[in-house]
């Protein structure tokens, strides 16, 4: 049987355990929009660490937000190499333009305004060719044509019947430039002072960082509803973990059953890649059980790879300075993985605000977070370990 986990960075698990909350939540929301014709009460923003299933949920939200509000999504993920201002704008042409619409008025705004952002689309029903348009270099005229754009696109796609607005998700919300950040996010800002407001949702994702990238781009932030996305529950854990195979009448023997939920520490990756590794090598048949020595082999075949590949790179990617703090953290962590403040400031011999600009960098990077006050750990289990066996440590004394 092929296995039922699908381990990496934004695939859908088979079993989505422990995020039925957000999703109700935001579904909730986005009835509201389509019931209601106007815009959300604000921008949705899930923040959390790599790996912790930000991209599952929001492929989700748009998923249900299609099937049960008729709410179109538009998807793009962000990046700090392209024009992620003209990103959207394509992303929305190529969602809207095929979408038949008798309001010929709304169609030629939004036509005007992809030219103005120098977007060059042919699709059916709709081209725009942009040749020797020249790149305003004020911000505001992006910022209005964007906004201008999304209006559009909110109102082409509630003048249909089956449809009752736009769901704009974007991904990775951190990585974009501040210049990108700055017309896009205030062009949304714009788009919410409307009267009356475009019937238009959106939703985003990114590092735990986001909350200050975006506030240094707008004050829009304030309109923000920033909801944590972290590690799963024990119970979670153990849903995420039996409920695919059990579907399939394979069972785990219980000491491998805890030994997968010990090494994951409930993040979703883990349980995913080490329920993955432990399956192809058994390869179970219906009625059978997955043995524990099975999953010890799994997990230090998966321990290896992470060693080989993240783990690695992560550690080679950070400054001198960084990596004093991210052993420091490494060499005082409890069973869980979290560090003090007070334990790690005390071995280093320094204080908490010294380690400020270092810890931020640290998080920005996706390498540590915040778990409550004064109280750090890593954002994947087990790089501590990585990092102490090549690390030759001195009494702090």
């Amino acid at each position: 049987m092929d296995s039922p986990y699908r381990p990496g960075f934004g695939t859908r698990p088979p079993f989505l355990a422990g995020r039925e909350d957000l999703l109700n939540r935001q579904l909730a929301i986005l009835s509201q929009v389509a019931n209601s014709g106007l815009a959300a009460p604000f921008v949705t923003i899930y923040v959390g660490p790599r790996g912790v299933g930000k991209t599952t949920l929001l492929r989700e939200i748009a998923r249900r937000a299609a099937d049960q509000t008729k709410l179109i999504p538009v998807w793009i993920g962000f990046d700090g190499h392209s024009d992620n201002v003209k990103g959207l704008a394509e992303a929305l042409a190529q969602t809207i333009t095929p979408l038949k619409s008798k309001a010929r008025s709304l169609a030629y705004n939004f036509k005007k305004q992809l030219a103005q952002l120098s977007v060059e689309v042919s699709v059916p029903g709709l081209k725009v060719n942009s040749q020797g348009a020249e790149q305003p270099k004020d911000t505001l005229i992006p910022r209005r044509a964007l906004t201008e754009i999304l209006r559009s696109a909110a109102a082409l796609t509630s003048k249909r019947k089956d449809s009752n607005g736009l769901l704009l998700v974007i991904d990775e919300l951190q990585a974009a430039p501040m210049a990108d950040l700055d017309i896009i996010l205030n062009a949304v800002a714009d788009l919410y002072r409307d009267d009356p407001e475009p019937p238009i949702a959106v939703v985003a994702a990114g590092l735990a960082n986001t909350a200050e990238t975006v506030a240094q781009a707008t004050s829009f932030s304030e309109r923000s509803d920033f909801q944590r996305v972290g590690r799963l529950g024990t119970d979670d854990s153990i849903q995420a973990l039996l409920e695919p195979s059990l579907a399939l009448g394979v069972m785990w023997e219980e000491p491998g059953v805890q030994k997968i939920l010990e090494r994951a520490n409930g993040f979703p990756y883990l349980i995913q890649s080490l329920a993955n590794e432990a399956w192809l090598l058994a390869n179970p048949s219906p009625g059978s059980a997955i043995a524990a020595k099975t999953v010890d082999l799994a997990v230090e075949k998966v321990t290896a790879t992470l060693e080989d590949g993240m783990f690695r790179s992560r550690y080679l990617s950070i400054s001198n300075g960084e990596k004093a703090l991210v052993e420091a953290i490494a060499q005082v962590s409890d069973s869980l993985g979290v560090a003090t403040t007070r334990e790690i400031t005390a071995l280093l011999k320094t204080t908490t605000p010294a380690l400020s600009r270092t810890r931020e960098s640290l998080i920005s990077k996706g390498l540590i977070e915040a778990v409550g006050t004064g109280k750090l750990r890593f954002t994947i289990p087990g790089f501590g370990e990585y990092v102490l066996e090549r690390t030759q440590f001195t009494d702090a004394e």
